[in-house]
This record gives C-alpha cells, sequence and structure tokens, in this order.
C-alpha cells in the first residue's frame, strides 16, 4: 500500500484570527438562508 501525505499550506486569514477570538467557528452564527446547502436524492 502506498500512502501519500499532502501537505496543504497554512494561510492566515480573517476566519482564522476571527476563530481565536470568539473561541469558536463564526460560520456557526450564520442563518440558514445564507447557508449553501446543496441537495442531494438517494
Amino acid at each position: 500500500q502506498l500512502f501519500i501525505n499532502f501537505e496543504e499550506p497554512t494561510v492566515e486569514t480573517g476566519a482564522q484570527t476571527e476563530e481565536t477570538d470568539l473561541g469558536f467557528n463564526p460560520v456557526l452564527l450564520k442563518k440558514v438562508d445564507e447557508l449553501e446547502l446543496s441537495v442531494r436524492s438517494a
């Protein structure tokens, strides 16, 4: 078996700095209408 680990670049964004200030992800504060949800049928 072959396992390959790809290093993801760490980019400092405003969302990451807000997360450390609030203690949780600010996306959790969004309203349901603001979320981009995909619909899948089985």
